[in-house]
């Protein structure tokens, strides 16, 4: 079973008004309430997948419940540590007359050390009866690095893999741990102190994180609807032949995430591992509300992905990521 941490879970409430107007009362005209891309993504994908998954964490209020209820609805099981305040809501105001979109963020959930405690304890219940666990997403206040290290520190102990995407100005600490696999966007790139402007150089240079912290796989996302994944003995593009037309501009990555580590669960290989991932990547922005993504569009999706070598042990870099 795949354990997947959630600490800061949020939803996204999109409202949209005709003309919206500033010290006025504005009417809204459509509305609605996603989840938004976090670590309750990857455990829905590793569902859709088949796999067997929990998630724990933190959540309270409202938007908690309904995020409760959405992992009942589709049978995932769930331990969380219930907070006497609102999770994180990200609320969205779309002027469909002048085009304009207002974004208004609060701060989500506060964490003490009692909260933490509770979490520590589930934590060591349930890592005994599972084989993999998936951290990632928002951070809240009151966790600090020392607790995600001290996370790491506790599963690696055990000898269970790790699949990490944390925020970028910890990762550097924390790939001292040598995950089992990382996702690593744009941003996270950018953190490690990898330049981004040659994609190859910033692929050699992630093949060196690779040896240097024994990692199994990296997942690289250019933001560019392709991913790249690395071992030590191989670096795969995977990119779609098909051209289609999205209903989200960018790919839910925590869906990717899950699916990640899912695969390094099942020991699939590197190849499928690629074309798997993209498949959920890109059935993420072919979602339409209030589906998250779905099971026959990863499966169309993943016949249409095809898969180009660019360095493996015998030839070292013999391709370009654009060519």
């Amino acid at each position: 079973m795949i354990l997947v941490l959630s600490f800061n879970p949020s939803v996204v409430r999109t409202s949209v008004v005709d003309g919206f107007e500033l010290n006025n009362v504005n009417k809204i005209v459509d509305e609605r309430l996603e989840i938004s891309d976090g670590p309750i993504h990857s455990v829905h994908t590793i569902k859709l997948l088949q796999g067997e998954s929990m998630v724990i964490g933190f959540i309270g209020g409202p938007s908690g419940r309904y995020i409760k209820g959405f992992l009942e609805n589709h049978k995932v099981r769930s331990d969380f540590t219930w907070m006497d305040e609102e999770i994180k809501t990200i609320n969205k105001i779309i002027d469909s007359v002048n085009g304009t979109e207002t974004i208004l963020i609060d701060k989500g959930l506060d964490i003490n050390e009692k909260d933490k405690k509770v979490f520590f304890q589930k934590l060591q219940i349930h890592i005994p009866n599972v084989s993999s666990i998936v951290l990632s997403g928002d951070i809240p206040n009151g966790v600090s690095i020392e607790d995600i290290i001290k996370i790491v520190e506790l599963l690696k102990e055990k000898q269970k893999k790790v699949t990490l995407d944390i925020k970028d100005e910890w990762l550097s600490k924390v790939l001292k741990l040598s995950p089992s696999s990382l996702y690593l966007n744009k941003n996270s790139l950018k953190g490690l102190g990898i330049d981004i402007s040659d994609k190859d150089i910033a692929l050699k240079k992630c093949q060196e994180i690779i040896n240097e912290f024994k990692i199994k796989i990296i997942v690289v996302d250019f933001d560019d609807d392709n991913i790249c994944t690395i071992t030590k003995n191989k670096i795969c593009k995977a990119f779609c032949t098909k051209e289609l037309e999205y209903n989200k501009k960018h790919i839910v990555r925590n869906g990717m995430i899950g699916t990640l580590a899912l695969c390094q669960d099942r020991g699939y290989e590197q190849e499928k591992t690629s074309k798997l991932l993209l498949a959920t990547g890109l059935a993420s922005k072919l979602a339409r509300y209030p589906k998250l993504s779905s099971r026959k569009d990863i499966d169309y999706l993943y016949n249409k992905i095809k898969i180009k070598e660019i360095m493996n042990k015998n030839y070292g870099f013999y391709r370009k990521y654009v060519d």
